[in-house]
């Protein structure tokens, strides 16, 4: 079969575009595999203003139950999606817990969210505490609200900033942080805590 050039262009171009944001959504969605129906019609992405969908959750490391109401605890929650396989995901860890120690004082909280099932959760279990993971990170349970958020991402990481009262803030940023300092994370949390406290 003969591709055109604006065929080619068109796949090179997303080729690009998710090898730059990290991880491509491939085997990440709930229970760690995408169907054929979520690639034809992911579910929305979060946007500005949106109200996270509630959910329920385990905590990875002690196996308590969270729900959305997590989002009280902070005046601002980064939460990042990440899945096991993911290199990008795994690579920012470090840097979400130094942001976590740095930030914990002023109000803000990162949570992660594992997009995969439950049968993955000893092995993320295992990669957050090889990071020196200390921060929450999550399984939602794949029938609550909450879990269509995981469903609808196509590149991972995938990071939102949710105020207390669970507004998104913002729109997603995708992709690997880099560094902690002068990265766009960094500065849109410092932007929302000020915004929280005027």
């Amino acid at each position: 079969m003969k591709i055109g050039n604006k065929a080619m262009a068109a796949v090179f171009g997303t080729v690009l575009v998710m090898g730059l944001a990290g991880c491509g959504a491939a085997g990440a969605g709930q229970g760690g595999t995408t169907t054929a129906a979520e690639v034809a019609a992911p579910q929305a992405a979060l946007k500005d203003g949106d109200k996270f969908p509630s959910f329920k959750a385990t905590d990875i490391a002690t196996g308590k139950s969270v729900d959305e109401s997590v989002f009280k605890q902070n005046k601002v929650t980064v939460v990042s999606y990440w899945f096991n396989g993911c290199s990008a995901c795994v690579n920012e860890m470090p840097i979400l817990e130094q942001l976590n120690k740095q930030l914990k004082d002023k109000g803000v909280g990162v949570l992660g969210v594992n997009a995969e099932g439950d049968s993955a959760a000893e092995e993320a279990k295992g990669i957050l505490s090889k990071q020196g993971v200390t921060y929450s990170n999550l399984m939602i349970d794949p029938s609550s609200e909450g879990a269509k958020v995981g469903n609808g991402i196509m590149a991972f990481p995938t990071t939102f900033l949710v105020d207390q009262n669970g507004n998104v803030i913002g729109e997603p940023m995708q992709g690997g942080i880099g560094q902690l300092e002068g990265s766009e994370l960094l500065q849109r949390v410092n932007d929302a805590l000020a915004k929280s406290q005027a």
